[in-house]
């Protein structure tokens, strides 16, 4: 099969550019960023399906190929639902309290995460299993406890990166 590079560590920060990116963007551009943002993670993702159904099933490699893309459109839907409505109820939660910002976009893509039923469970923490002391939280949280921690480490991220450029230009405009 394919061999893993045990490279789980970047899901710390992967969403981090996607928290920065959606910000600007007006609604519809937002779902299509998203949507193409997870159909492309689950490409990579998935790109095990074209192998197996040719090997272990005898299918041509196009039944493997229209079954990926066909997977990774459905699984991309989370993705698309997060984009579409994080930056949404961000701006709303901070309204009541500022500092609650990225707690809302952390449970805006658990809660897409779990609202779209997928044939194989990968919520977006999944990488965290193979950490001992991580996969003992998945067994009080379920998989979207993880996913909910790693989120919100980007949203926190993106924050800092946000407060950042308004701590930058506030010096320049005192001088």
């Amino acid at each position: 099969a394919m061999p893993t590079l045990d490279l789980g560590w970047p899901i710390w920060f992967a969403l981090a550019p996607a928290c920065i990116a959606i910000r600007g963007l007006t609604s519809r551009k937002r779902l299509l960023w998203g949507l193409g943002a997870g159909f492309c993670f689950h490409m990579v993702l998935f790109r095990w399906i074209i192998f197996t159904l040719r090997e272990m099933s005898s299918l041509h490699e196009a039944v493997g190929v229209s079954a990926l893309v066909l997977f990774s459109l459905w699984h991309a839907v989370p993705f698309a639902l997060f984009a579409w409505f994080a930056e949404p109820v961000r701006r709303e939660v901070i309204k009541v309290n500022a500092g609650l910002g990225p707690l809302a976009v952390a449970a805006t893509f658990v809660t897409a995460e779990w609202l779209v039923p997928t044939l194989f469970e990968m919520p977006f923490g999944a990488p965290l299993w193979t950490v001992s002391s991580w996969s003992s939280v998945a067994a009080l949280t379920g998989s979207q406890g993880l996913s909910f921690m790693v989120v919100l480490l980007s949203a926190l991220l993106a924050e800092l990166w946000f407060l950042r450029g308004q701590w930058s230009l506030s010096v320049v405009s005192r001088h």
